[in-house]
């Protein structure tokens, strides 16, 4: 499973992670801004305080978080399909 070690967030609603790995990626993830927690984040203020969570994905301050998964592979891992 990939684990982020470091965020930085971009304008656009993006953030540039480093995994452990030692990938770097920007990642837009306007797409995931939507519901009650992540609309918050559509403030730009409240967007620049994402952090690293406990883990391995991206949090923000106000509960809302994105699994390293869908930052790393842009969804559910290839092997998850399989074992559906």
């Amino acid at each position: 499973m990939p684990q982020v070690t470091s965020v930085l967030p971009l304008n656009g609603f993006r953030v540039s992670v480093k995994f452990l790995n030692g990938v770097k990626k920007v990642v837009s993830v306007k797409r995931h801004l939507h519901g009650r927690l992540f609309l918050e984040l559509r403030r730009a203020k409240v967007f620049r305080t994402v952090k690293v969570g406990e883990c391995g994905g991206i949090e923000w301050a106000n509960g809302a978080d994105i699994c390293p998964d869908i930052l790393y592979y842009g969804g559910p891992p290839p092997w998850a399909k399989l074992e559906s």
